[in-house]
Parts: C-alpha cells; structure tokens; sequence
C-alpha cells in the first residue's frame, strides 16, 4: 500500500473515531442526569438483574434492597433467579418524588412474587350406605 491508501484508511478511522464520540456525547445529553432509585425485594429468592449502565449483574438479596442509579429516565427491569426469567417491571422515574428510609429517590420499583391461585380439591364422595329394607310379613 502506499502512503495515499495509509492516510486513506487514518482519515476515515480518524471520522468514525469522531462520529462515535460525538454520538456517545449526545446520548449522555439527551439522557440527562442520573437517577438514584430503589430496588427491593419481597420474595424469597435472590434476584439478579442485568445492570444497563455497566454491563454488570446486580444480585438483590431475598427480602432486601439495594440503590440502583439509572441515565435513562424510563427503562424496563427484567429480574432474574437462576438463569429463568422471574420478573419484569417497567420503570418510569419522577424526580425526588419518593421517600425510602429518610432519603428522597426518583423512583422505586418492589419485586413481588405472583400469588398463586389455591389448588381445586376435588369433592369428597361418602360411601353409599345401603338402606336394609325389612320384610314384614303380613299374617
């Protein structure tokens, strides 16, 4: 190659390099501040949700809570228990509307395991007596 196929190739790297930066720059714009919220758990299980932000797993343990910080003011939270889909909640953030242990939150989001409906029992049968009839013989 020569030096006209080298600066070919640095000029249109140097615009991609460019374009993505600038693109990167106007979704932290448009995205706005970040939004502190609330994450608690009432089920049993330990629930792990896929963290938009870092790419990381965040873990809510069993019956407790954790802060998790947002950049897009709606987003939607799938939680996980062992790999399997377990939950899944759209979250739309309304500015230090919330109140949670004396702190003021954008929003917060309670996972709460589905009640399940009580199991049909099915009747239960008495046993046919037999009525003894009595032969009265008629003298």
């Amino acid at each position: 190659m020569g030096s006209k196929g080298v600066s070919a190739i640095f000029l249109v790297s140097l615009m991609a390099i460019l374009f993505l930066t600038g693109a990167a720059a106007s979704a932290m714009a448009v995205g706005g501040p970040p939004y502190e919220g609330v994450i608690k758990n009432h089920t049993r299980h330990d629930i792990s949700i896929p963290s938009d932000n870092s790419g990381a797993t965040l873990v809510v343990p069993a019956k407790g809570w954790i802060e998790y910080v947002s950049w897009s003011p709606n987003f939607q939270m799938m939680g996980y228990v062992h790999g399997n889909p377990f939950y899944c909640q759209k979250i739309q953030v309304n500015p230090k509307n919330y109140t949670f242990m004396c702190r003021s939150y954008d929003f917060v989001a309670e996972i709460v395991a589905e009640e399940k409906p009580p199991k049909k029992t099915k009747p239960i049968r008495k046993k046919r007596q037999k009525k003894e009839v009595k032969n009265k013989a008629v003298l």
